[in-house]
């Protein structure tokens, strides 16, 4: 297919000229590096480093990229993000549970009330994402 899918309607590696390819590698690397060090660092997404790696290395490194497809937590994630299923209850509630205690031993840590107003701020917007995502409940798929 020519938008880079294959006929299951999953995205495919596709390689690219020698010199953006390397740039890619580096682009999805810093990404990715960026996208774990979020998971604890509260204020910065994880989702969207993590996916522009996927992007990158979708074009960059076969290698890479299949590793991160058949990651049991990324790969799984994106499809369903992708498919218009949403994010599981689980990864919601475990998201919400670490930038929260993040949050929270920031503000205590902290003497800036500038600094605490903006963390709360983020943790709200944080929050209110989190609710208006579709929620993808896997047993619902299971018993069609």
């Amino acid at each position: 297919m020519s938008d880079g899918t294959t006929a299951s309607g999953r995205h495919q590696y596709k390689p690219v000229h020698p010199m953006l390819r390397t740039i890619l590698l580096i682009i999805g690397t810093i990404s990715l590096g960026i996208g774990l060090v979020a998971i604890v660092v509260p204020g910065i997404p994880t989702t969207i480093f993590v996916f522009i790696a996927i992007f990158c290395y979708a074009r960059s490194s076969e290698r890479m990229y299949t590793w991160m497809m058949n990651n049991k937590h990324i790969g799984r994630q994106y499809h369903n993000i992708r498919e218009g299923k949403g994010i599981s209850l689980a990864t919601k509630l475990y998201s919400l549970t670490m930038a929260w205690t993040m949050i929270t031993i920031s503000v205590i840590l902290l003497d800036s009330l500038a600094l605490r107003i903006f963390l709360v701020v983020l943790g709200l917007i944080m929050l209110a994402v989190m609710v208006r995502l579709r929620t993808y409940r896997p047993e619902l798929e299971d018993a069609v």
